[in-house]
């Protein structure tokens, strides 16, 4: 299932930590956004414990992860940029 996950941390130090816990489930496609292709539950629940781990909500520091569906993949623009991260298993036409 594909996750977009972005961002909005304040503290420099915090953001790059953050970063580098990202790249190790996703691709960075903007500044502050990840596309990430999790195979189960699991690697989610792995994925936002890590992140709740190096953010500091009382700081000012927000993270949102979006679920997108195989329609919505199939549905969504790229305009520049690399495309979106597929699934092997799913086929765009």
């Amino acid at each position: 299932m594909l996750y977009v996950v972005v961002y909005d941390l304040p503290d420099n130090r915090r953001r790059t930590k953050l970063a580098k816990v990202l790249l190790a489930f996703g691709d960075r496609v903007q500044e502050s956004v990840f596309e990430c292709d999790l195979s189960d539950a699991a690697e989610l629940a792995r994925m936002v414990k890590q992140i709740e781990r190096r953010i500091c909500v009382d700081k000012g520091d927000a993270v949102r992860i979006y679920r997108l569906c195989a329609t919505c993949v199939n549905e969504a623009l790229v305009l520049g940029g690399t495309s979106l991260a597929q699934d092997p298993e799913l086929i765009i036409v």
